[in-house]
């Protein structure tokens, strides 16, 4: 009995110290009942002298009740920074950030989880006429 008390604890503490998973992680347009429209790839059209939003999705596991955090770098700069709660297993959330038309070049979108970073997401942003 205390043995497979002692393989229950472990196997329990196990799966508590699970790594956090990034099922899915996409740019987008826009997102419409919890999912997005389409898939940006790595590269973003912004007319010129405008503004564009722009969506990240994250589909995460291991994550319930937890947070994570969308850092949006611009040429390796922090741009801004969303904290989003985790609310269960293989949970689907987003952030969004407006692209102005003279940031061109190169952007990353990190996924963090405390202090690390659980996946990175590299895209081009260009300006059109």
């Amino acid at each position: 009995m205390i043995r497979f008390l002692a393989g229950l604890m472990l196997i329990t503490s196990a799966l508590t110290m699970a790594e956090p998973v990034v099922n899915r992680a996409q740019l987008t347009s826009n997102i419409i009942d919890k999912l997005p429209v389409d898939d940006l790839q790595n590269l973003m059209a912004v007319p010129a002298e405008t503004i564009a939003n722009v969506y990240f999705f994250t589909q995460v596991d291991g994550l319930a009740g937890q947070q994570i955090v969308h850092r949006w770098l611009y040429k390796q700069e922090p741009m801004a920074e969303v904290l989003l709660e985790i609310g269960g297993d293989n949970w689907r959330t987003h952030s969004s950030k407006k692209i102005r038309a003279n940031w061109a070049g190169d952007w990353q979108v990190q996924v963090l989880h405390g202090d690390k970073l659980i996946h990175s997401y590299d895209f081009k942003v260009i300006t059109t006429k």
